[in-house]
């Protein structure tokens, strides 16, 4: 899942599908290790989210992905994603929308989920350099039909970015982070 000749650097500038983003929040929770996750493939998703956020760091919120976002059910889950969007991601607005439209147009020839192609059309208008999902269908059919965006899984992503094992990351759990006492973390 991954555009030939692309090159995969911590200085990327990568969205998130509302998946990812959860994937992202659910290995930022206290108590949380992959090793006891009951899905092991989500596991390895969820894990690479936390790795890439702190190798890489530049991790975008679309619009769409902020208003999927704000569908969750269950205060506590959803002020857990709006304190991570509003304080850790960056958060891409603005966009010209009448672009936005265009882009979504051309892709949904190819793919039936508007909301999928207008995520990926809000990506390219904000010129990024990646989307992460874990929505194979999504990936299947959009992958090489996009412009300059490159689509991929979390687990592809990082392991395509290959960091060496003990490389210090951009962002390090602060000492109160509960995160800052677990290693599996760390590459």
């Amino acid at each position: 899942m991954y555009m030939k000749n692309k090159i995969y650097s911590a200085d990327d500038w990568i969205a998130v599908d509302s998946n990812c983003f959860t994937y992202l929040f659910q290995a930022m929770e206290i108590g949380y290790d992959p090793r006891n996750d009951s899905d092991s493939r989500l596991a390895i998703e969820k894990s690479s989210m936390l790795k890439i956020f702190l190798h890489v760091g530049n991790l975008c919120i679309l619009p769409d992905v902020k208003d999927e976002v704000k569908q969750i059910r269950g205060q506590l889950k959803l002020n857990g994603h709006l304190l991570l969007g509003g304080t850790l991601l960056r958060n891409i607005d603005n966009l010209d929308n009448s672009q936005v439209m265009q882009y979504a147009k051309q892709y949904a020839n190819f793919h039936s989920q508007q909301k999928d192609c207008r995520i990926l059309a809000q990506a390219e208008v904000a010129g990024l350099d990646f989307l992460l999902t874990f929505d194979q269908e999504f990936l299947d059919k959009l992958q090489d039909k996009t412009q300059s965006v490159c689509l991929s899984e979390p687990s592809n992503y990082l392991e395509r970015l290959n960091i060496i094992a003990g490389s210090k990351p951009k962002l390090i759990p602060d000492n109160l982070n509960p995160l800052s006492a677990m290693d599996w973390w760390k590459i």
